[in-house]
């Protein structure tokens, strides 16, 4: 995007700087912020390239200082931790918060470490503000020799991360205290679909909730309280077995069902949870399922759409997430991959009516005045922000396909239904650091930044060699 109005803004904004964590080495700070303004028009996908001004923070509260301002590489793959800890990765998959600290799940897909340490999934952890990323845990379980598959580890990429808060046990009567819970989640070509719990004293113990053969992997967690029952169950979405769940014992942790509630529909992967109307929803292609409580509980599909949406098969929708539709009514909002990809919203009130918010294909494709052929939107999660000063909005990751520069994109959609596409630049980055893609967002847990800061990771490997890519970036919100 060399003659795009973001180079000119960039060279202006290049002489602004800002520190580094730790973490990232000798790495210097991304200069700049998300400098490419540019809003798409809902429904229709038409959309207008603006030159707005970024919304001016109101200061939070006086009891809290405002968190320094600006974006920073919080994380750069190839690093340290204090305990000499080798922390790399190709992409950085998720971020979730747990018990005051940040973590982060680490893929390896298409690594090439040359002689750095061969790693398998990873989980990092931040425990402050001003700290470090230090490795929290290592799936470095070897594969047998000439098992054939692509990676010589077990466990290639952690798929999902999830931090629940159980205050009602297994047996539907009040806990003494709440219990937060961390479950992690990985690919694994010995075809183990297994749910990891974090210990409080920190490690991971392995729960097995299918042994399949060849690949399994477990690629979603919800959480939900039966509105019949009373009882807090987490949720783990399998391919290729289904949905199982699990309610809390005390003294054993998330015991988890023998057989899942929903055994797999179909070749689709089950890729995202979300409460609606007080009902647990599933997205599984090609379609939206929905969990109905009670002792015997069963789940009924709510809403299809078309699967084969481009050469290959797709994912489907991605990002399941609750949010109040224009008509004031509870509705979802996922994003379709693939070359029709688009963000839709599915009205329960009406039949789960489907309403394209936005054609992502045709909306990046005008606003990046190149041809875009393939899209992935909201990878993971959709992350609601409250930006000081700002009505409530929404994150949503942007993957290219092939991916077109260094640098990131991503939506921010307000309430009203309206999309923003915003830049995040790779610039003044040393060594160089290709940003690529947006992956996942999560707002900051430690206090001293007052829910105004959000940490964003990702990279894409995209079917080529890559090493030590995986990042993560800092920024205050309003200039998100």
């Amino acid at each position: 995007m060399s003659d795009s109005p973001v180079v000119s803004r960039l060279s202006r904004l290049s002489r602004r700087q800002f520190v580094v964590s730790a973490a990232a080495g000798s790495a210097a700070a991304i200069a700049g912020a998300c400098t490419s303004e540019r809003v798409g028009t809902p429904t229709t996908g038409a959309s207008t390239t603006t030159s707005a001004t970024l919304p001016t923070s109101v200061p939070p509260p006086t009891s809290v200082p405002p968190p320094s301002e600006g974006v920073s590489l919080s994380y750069a793959a190839g690093a340290r931790d204090d305990a000499d800890a080798f922390m790399g990765g190709t992409e950085l998959r998720v971020l979730t918060d747990h018990a005051g600290a940040l973590f982060a799940g680490i893929e390896t897909w298409m690594d090439r470490p040359g002689s750095d340490p061969v790693i398998g999934a990873q989980i990092l952890r931040l425990d402050s503000s001003t700290g470090a990323w230090v490795l929290d845990h290592h799936f470095d379980e070897d594969l047998p020799r000439g098992s054939g598959r692509r990676s010589t580890k077990r466990n290639e990429g952690v798929t999902a991360l999830l931090s629940v808060t159980f205050n009602v046990g297994a047996d539907g009567s009040r806990l003494p205290t709440s219990v937060p819970v961390l479950l992690a989640a990985c690919r694994d070509f010995l075809g183990k679909a297994s749910v990891y719990q974090r210990d409080p004293a920190g490690g991971f113990t392995e729960h097995l909730l299918a042994d399949v053969k060849g690949k399994a992997t477990v690629r979603s967690f919800g959480f939900h309280r039966d509105q019949v029952t009373g009882v807090e169950r987490a949720f783990a979405g399998t391919l290729p077995t289904g949905i199982f769940s699990g309610a809390y014992q005390p003294g054993m942790g998330v015991v988890w069902d023998p057989e899942p509630e929903l055994p797999s529909p179909s070749a689709g992967r089950p890729m995202a949870f979300a409460e609606c109307d007080g009902a647990l929803h599933v997205a599984i292609a090609p379609a939206i399922w929905r969990r109905v409580d009670g002792a015997a509980p069963r789940w009924e599909q709510v809403a299809e759409y078309p699967f084969l949406v481009t050469t290959g098969g797709s994912s489907g929708m991605r990002g399941l997430t609750s949010i109040i539709g224009p008509d004031g009514n509870p509705a979802l909002l996922a994003g379709l991959e693939g070359a029709k990809c688009k963000m839709v919203r599915f009205e329960p009130a009406n039949d789960y009516r489907q309403v394209t918010e936005i054609d992502v294909i045709s909306d990046l494709s005008t606003q990046l005045g190149r041809e875009v052929k393939y899209a992935i939107a909201a990878n993971n999660t959709i992350t609601a922000m409250n930006a000081t000063g700002r009505q409530p909005e929404h994150l949503i990751s942007i993957q290219i396909h092939p991916v077109p520069d260094a640098n990131a994109n991503y939506y921010v959609r307000d309430a009203t239904g309206r999309y923003t596409l915003k830049t995040l630049p790779n610039t003044s980055v040393t060594p160089p650091h290709s940003l690529g893609t947006t992956r996942t967002f999560c707002i900051s847990p430690f206090p001293s930044e007052a829910r105004q800061v959000v940490f964003v990771g990702g990279y894409d490997a995209d079917n080529n060699p890559s090493h030590n890519t995986a990042w993560v970036a800092r920024s205050t919100l309003n200039l998100i």
